[in-house]
């Protein structure tokens, strides 16, 4: 056994994992509370932020350059030609890069048709009209991946590979080297830059189109 996930991006993982849920379910039936939707929204785009600069700075596991795949190492996996990774294997940084894109996506059009922009009257309703189309269609997008990242999960458990265990506990089966793990201390100095850097920009949005004093 080797461990191959730090504690930090494993509750980064849980708890965008909730933050999503939360998200979906306040904001599909129409419904939601729309103070729990947006400051859940804020939440998401603070761990965003740290989970970009984790994949720079992290732990050699999370850093992007060392899973996510070329086109050519994916199809080399997804033919069977390729089956032991540490960490994420092709298949799995290729859904990394998918769900970040998409929650990057949604956090973006969900910031511009929120309260801090759209209140102000900014932008055009038009142009509001369209970015809520787009938040909508990108909920569904991102339903549907969470979908295939579930069922791969199953399916990887039928064939042995416990992979939610490993993110639980951070360790994997594995008689090959064991990855750099990164420190708490960089994880907490991460965290605080990210909120220092989240809350800026919420500020400076905040901001705009108020009338000087």
């Amino acid at each position: 056994m080797i461990k191959i996930w730090d504690l930090a991006t494993r509750l980064y993982h849980w708890l965008q994992a909730l933050l999503v849920f939360v998200l979906l379910l306040t904001g599909l039936n129409g419904a939601g509370s729309t103070l729990l939707h947006q400051g859940s929204g804020a939440v998401l785009f603070l761990l965003l932020i740290w989970r970009i600069i984790w994949g720079m700075v992290g732990s050699e596991t999370s850093r992007f350059a060392n899973f996510i795949p070329s086109a050519r190492r994916l199809l080399s996996y997804l033919r069977g030609k390729a089956t032991d990774y540490t960490g994420h294997n092709p298949a799995g940084g290729a859904m990394v890069l998918l769900m970040l894109s998409l929650l990057i996506f949604q956090v973006a059009t969900g910031l511009v048709i929120s309260e801090w922009i759209d209140s102000r009257s900014l932008l055009g309703r038009q142009i509001v009209r369209t970015v809520e189309t787009l938040h909508a269609l990108s909920s569904w997008l991102l339903c549907g991946a969470i979908t295939l990242h579930i069922g791969a999960i199953a399916l990887y458990r039928w064939a042995g590979k416990p992979l939610v265990r490993t993110m639980i506990t951070g360790y994997q089966a594995s008689s090959g080297k064991a990855p750099v793990i990164a420190s708490h201390r960089r994880a907490g100095a991460v965290l605080l830059l990210s909120l220092l850097l989240s809350a800026g920009l919420l500020l400076g949005v905040s901001q705009l189109g108020t009338p000087a004093a």
